[in-house]
């Protein structure tokens, strides 16, 4: 009687390990089935070319290369470190500001030339009134 006892749980305790068994090698092939193939990106830091790089480490380019250590990276840049912002303004069609910025040489006066082809491209009945006024215009002159 008491061996029946001590089978059925050496019976169960074998069941159990081998479901616990079962269980972590289901475990193991769905980490290896499902993990990376490679590691996450920014866990393995990659030499990365440091601006410095490109002048010689010989004596008395020590501070050209400490400039570059320090110099900005990301974006786009000017050479005395100020950013230059990627649009272009309509007015005086140069980069770095858009129209009706102080930076803009013609920002009071204006260049009513550019600034007439902008109304007229942007207004598609712009040039109906036109001729409507010249028409009406050419009637006056003509009644009188």
């Amino acid at each position: 009687m008491g061996g029946e006892c001590f089978n059925s749980i050496l019976l169960k305790y074998c069941v159990l390990s081998i479901s616990l068994f079962m269980l972590s090698y289901r475990v193991t092939i769905f980490i290896l089935l499902f993990s990376y193939e490679k590691p996450p990106p920014g866990l393995i830091k990659e030499n990365e070319t440091k601006p410095e790089d490109c002048i010689p480490d010989v004596p008395g380019n020590e501070s050209a290369r400490e400039f570059l250590a320090h110099a900005p990276t990301k974006g786009l840049w000017m050479p005395l470190g100020k950013e230059v912002k990627v649009m272009q303004c309509w007015r005086c069609k140069r980069y770095g500001h858009r129209t009706g910025d102080k930076e803009c040489p013609f920002f009071i006066k204006g260049n009513q030339k550019l600034e007439q082809f902008r109304v007229a491209h942007e207004d598609p009945m712009y040039d109906i009134i036109r001729e409507t006024k010249r028409h009406e215009k050419e009637m006056r002159y003509v009644s009188l």
